[in-house]
């Protein structure tokens, strides 16, 4: 049985104020293209396939019209989990309405489906809370499914026994016993066993995990460590952090797909991907990952001139750029910026360093400076002009009609 794994679409997502549901449309196409030329059978989405808990019309727009498309009408399941990004209660409100066309979501550890066939043959066979079992009908042996989508850790709590006084052990066993009373309930090896999850899973003694969703890190106590997992499961297909990551390979395969787009300047040098998988029971899970090539890199160039930003634009147009620009010079540089951002959209921000035109030694030492002697130092040390005879003229000419006025 083939899967593609993806996950973090973050549909909706601006970057400043740049809309991206072009960018997000095409590399779901991508995406899809990728399933139906590989010839995937299942659909993995572990979290945050929106960016927020209450998304614009035309993100929900987006993601309904290409999840059919994914699911070829319902003859290919496709399996979402919730991510932290995600309101569960959203995810899970169409679910009666797609799992005819074999779309499944699931936004709460306790979710349970409801054993059922659809018209495209395909059965969920067996259930629990947070599990289910489904028949694919070209296949002999059924495929098991652990769901684990993000949620919040007081929802958790209400399951957990009072006697767990360590909050930072607390999230980690509970999920520890949850899944192995399901794996040993359910996952023999005459199926194929997987655990979907949107959580940071990182090695014990790694305290500083990568993570690209800085507004919404997970604590401590939402970190969860290899041997969480039952070693019954095959592969966890995992959510939440932005870059392709193989986590471990014991008990088995424990991946993050990455992002499909570059959502912050820490992602312009990641690759994306997705993951394509070949499982069969009592086996070990073959996997690749599958670079993406749609999308724009957020670049952050310092210190550029005004002729370099044009530049940098006309030779590499299709990204997004932020820049600083260092002004060594007094001029109208607010003319130059506004025409720059008016002709280029893809840039998000320039911001100018305005230069220091005088230190508090010059300040000191200018005050007992003449007139004259002031005119001489902008010219010389701030324009960095060479004084002329004409600029002595004209010096002398506005100091005589200012000592006229001050007479009269």
């Amino acid at each position: 049985m083939k899967f593609l794994h993806t996950s973090d679409w973050h549909i909706g997502k601006k970057y400043a104020n740049k809309d991206r549901l072009e960018e997000q449309k095409q590399v779901l196409e991508e995406i899809l293209q990728i399933a139906n030329n590989h010839n995937v059978d299942v659909i993995l989405i572990a979290g945050d396939v929106y960016d927020q808990s209450n998304p614009p019309n035309e993100a929900d727009k987006l993601l309904y019209q290409m999840l059919p498309l994914f699911s070829k009408k319902g003859e290919r399941p496709v399996f979402i989990i919730a991510g932290n990004h995600d309101s569960s209660s959203k995810i899970e409100a169409p679910k009666y309405l797609t799992e005819e066309l074999s779309i499944f979501f699931v936004g709460f550890n306790d979710t349970q489906l409801e054993i059922f066939q659809n018209s495209n043959g395909i059965k969920i066979t067996q259930t629990d809370l947070g599990f289910a079992e489904f028949q694919l009908p070209d296949y002999n042996y059924p495929l098991r499914i652990i769901f684990a989508p993000y949620n919040h850790i007081a929802r958790i709590k209400k399951d957990i026994p009072e006697n767990i006084s360590s909050e930072s052990l607390m999230v980690r066993d509970y999920f520890k016993q949850k899944w192995s009373y399901l794996a040993q309930k359910y996952c023999d090896n005459q199926g194929i066993n997987l655990l979907m999850a949107h959580y940071t899973v990182k090695l014990p003694e790694d305290f500083s995990p990568e993570d690209y969703d800085a507004d919404n890190i997970i604590g401590g106590n939402y970190t969860l460590y290899p041997d969480t997992f039952p070693e019954q499961i095959q592969y966890v297909a995992l959510g939440h952090i932005h870059s392709f990551t193989e986590v471990n390979l014991k008990p088995c395969p424990i991946v993050y797909s990455s992002s499909p787009l570059c959502y912050s300047k820490k992602e312009t040098d990641l690759q994306k991907y997705v993951v394509i998988l070949d499982a069969e029971p009592n086996m070990p899970v073959h996997y690749e990952k599958i670079p993406l090539s749609t999308g724009k890199k957020i670049f952050f160039y310092e210190n550029v001139t005004f002729d370099e930003i044009e530049n940098i634009l006309q030779n590499n147009p299709e990204h997004f750029y932020e820049f600083t620009v260092k002004v060594d010079e007094v001029f109208d540089y607010q003319s130059r910026k506004n025409t720059l951002e008016s002709q280029y959209p893809q840039i998000i921000r320039i911001t100018i360093l305005k230069p220091e035109v005088i230190s508090r030694q010059d300040f000191q030492e200018w005050k007992s400076y003449s007139e004259k002697e002031l005119f001489i130092q902008f010219l010389e040390k701030i324009k960095k002009i060479p004084l002329s005879q004409v600029h002595m003229e004209v010096l002398e000419e506005i100091l005589n009609f200012k000592v006229e006025n001050d007479n009269s």
